[in-house]
């Protein structure tokens, strides 16, 4: 049906005056290779497993058939099999696929997914982003929608995958997690499978070689099971099911070595599902080191830490962080740069006296630093970036004994 409202969409067009058709034209919405062209929205990523509630409204973009859409983001590897399923009880959704940055796509669908919802089983052609186009199939449709990313059919045998399968899977940007952060998701019937049948999720940290860690999932629907191994090895490195006592899973280790570490957040039944945290802290490196600030300009860039121009981020410190030569607590930041760009970036805490500095990613010495100049006890500093690259912001303290909560901010400086 859909085919056949474009065809006889076109052919009115055809009818039409030249100077009408450039009218209507003018005011069509954006096509799909504009679409496929839109730079990755990063709140808009969706990762193996998830499911994310979303809905259409006239606010939304429309098409060049006018119909509303949303574009949602998944990045996989070359040759793997994935489901994208959107699902909706108010109107006939619409789904399209492609590689981001193509001219075409890799499918479309209307009632693939069983009544009038869509799914698209595709394998994917290269490491990359891929764009899901979330659409309804008649213009003027509204209402709410669920999309779904899982394992395609003959993705694995079994359809479960080893634990090496999942070891090798790509870092994603929305499964990210950083030392210091706490995640919330959860596991359903839809998810993944691990060899076992149980259903998992794969979150990702940048570490460092002698960084010592804690991994703990809590929840209080199932019984967890956590996994830690490196990205890109064949077997885990140590895996738990009650150490964080009761039913909540805990793992602690020093890291080998440095580079990205999956966290396979797994359940202990193969039926079990229900909503869970897991929360990653961190302490001084094994032998009590501590960092110079050119050490830490030199620490892996953490995606889960980046921070653009125009955002605010909220943060803490403590105990539980790593420590700076003075055995002040630190946090980093990543702010991806230009040449020329004036920036200022404002460090604010009502619990501490906050410290601030600024260094190119690689470097040996900070570009800026300041203590008060944020007002009180807050630290701001302005200042033109000298090349284009990513910055480490240095989120501290000034006292040693001093923790709380923060915010830290990017804005355009005059």
């Amino acid at each position: 049906m859909r085919i056949l409202t474009r065809t006889l969409a076109l052919s009115a067009l055809a009818l039409l005056t030249p100077d009408l058709a450039a009218a209507q034209a003018k005011g069509s919405g954006i096509s799909t290779s504009a679409i496929l062209a839109l730079p990755v929205a990063r709140d808009k990523a969706i990762a193996m497993g998830e499911t994310r509630s979303s809905s259409l409204d006239s606010s939304d973009r429309l098409r060049e058939d006018d119909s509303h859409f949303e574009a949602w983001y998944f990045e996989g590897r070359a040759g793997q099999r994935v489901a994208f399923t959107m699902r909706s009880s108010t109107f006939d959704t619409y789904l399209v696929v492609g590689q981001q940055g193509a001219s075409s796509t890799l499918g479309s669908d209307d009632d693939g997914g069983g009544g009038t919802d869509s799914q698209l089983n595709v394998t994917l052609p290269a490491d990359g982003w891929y764009v899901i186009i979330a659409n309804s199939l008649s213009a003027g449709t509204t209402g709410s929608f669920t999309l779904s990313v899982g394992a395609g059919t003959a993705a694995v045998a079994g359809g479960t995958m080893s634990s090496s399968q999942i070891l090798a899977m790509p870092p994603t940007t929305a499964r990210r997690i950083a030392v210091g952060q706490t995640q919330v998701s959860r596991l359903t019937a839809a998810h993944a499978r691990m060899a076992d049948d149980t259903p998992f999720e794969a979150w990702f940290l940048d570490g460092r070689a002698g960084e010592r860690i804690t991994v703990t999932m809590r929840s209080s629907d199932f019984d967890s099971f956590l996994h830690v191994g490196r990205q890109g090895a064949t077997t885990t490195i140590e895996s738990d099911d009650d150490g964080g006592g009761n039913l909540d899973s805990r793992i602690t280790l020093t890291l080998p070595a440095s580079g990205t570490y999956v966290l396979i957040a797994n359940s202990v039944g193969d039926d079990d599902e229900g909503a869970y945290t897991i929360e990653v802290t961190g302490a001084v490196p094994a032998g009590g080191a501590t960092y110079t600030a050119s050490q830490v300009f030199n620490l892996p860039v953490a995606s889960a830490r980046r921070i653009a121009v125009g955002e605010t981020r909220a943060s803490s410190l403590g105990g539980t962080n790593p420590m700076m030569s003075d055995n002040t607590p630190f946090e980093t930041w990543y702010l991806e740069g230009r040449a020329g760009d004036r920036v200022t970036i404002t460090m604010r805490s009502s619990d501490f006296d906050s410290f601030l500095r600024i260094g190119a990613h690689g470097g040996s010495a900070a570009l800026g630093s300041d203590d008060d100049s944020g007002g009180d006890l807050d630290a701001q500093i302005t200042i033109t970036l000298p090349s284009s690259g990513v910055y480490v912001l240095l989120a501290n303290t000034v006292g040693s004994s001093e923790s709380g909560n923060y915010t830290i901010s990017v804005i355009r400086g005059n």
